[in-house]
């Protein structure tokens, strides 16, 4: 038996809609869009929901920034 190591599944995406930093705010559930070019430091996405998203060059502030 010959066994090959996993491989990740191959995404498609489709077309999605562009995203903008306004569309972005807490508990907001965002699905199908393309967030290119953002800085999320300057967005409350606080339990926001990214669903079928794809982001790219994208910045999410400092991780550390909430355990103060």
């Amino acid at each position: 038996m010959v066994t090959t190591a996993p491989r990740p599944p191959k995404l498609n995406l489709g077309e999605l809609v562009e995203g903008l930093l306004g569309d972005i705010g807490s508990e907001e559930f965002l699905e199908g869009m393309e967030f290119t070019e953002l800085n999320l430091a300057e967005a409350d996405a606080t339990q926001a929901t990214f669903l079928d998203c794809r982001m790219t060059n994208v910045n999410f502030g400092d991780a550390d920034a909430g355990d103060s």
